[in-house]
């Protein structure tokens, strides 16, 4: 197979199928002076290749759609994660959590948003997006 026929078998294969994910409510985890936050992803890849999601960050709205702010999440393994794999047809979970001053950006953040997204970037130049309820 030439390497431009395998090029678009490839594309073919990471175009069909989709991510799925199913979030946890968006809870407080307060420490003495920090307050923290957690919610843990359940994901499966129905697509026929691995796919990888990448500038993953959490971000906070307004009513009307503004943005307040955004920050990356840790993980249950890593304290900030560049990516997470996703193999073909196997389920993932992963805690996601981040930390801030009590007061701070992160807590106004999420006192104020009337909605938080999961925001990644995919292959393709697709974005991955799926809202965060709070607790």
């Amino acid at each position: 197979m030439t390497s431009q026929a395998t090029v678009l078998v490839q594309r073919y294969l990471r175009g069909r199928g989709n991510v799925e994910c199913v979030l946890s409510e968006w809870r407080q985890v307060a420490s003495g002076s920090r307050v923290g936050y957690r919610c843990t992803a359940k994901f499966f890849n129905h697509k026929d290749v691995t796919v990888a999601l990448w500038n993953i960050t959490i971000v906070f709205y307004t009513e009307t759609g503004a943005k307040l702010g955004s920050v990356e999440p840790g993980t249950d393994y890593d304290t900030n994660p560049r990516n997470i794999d996703l193999p073909s047809r196997v389920s993932r979970d992963k805690m996601l959590q981040v930390e801030g001053p009590s007061g701070g950006d992160l807590q106004q953040w999420t006192e104020n948003a009337a909605r938080i997204v999961l925001r990644a970037d995919m292959p393709g130049g697709e974005v991955f997006s799926k809202r965060i309820f709070k607790q």
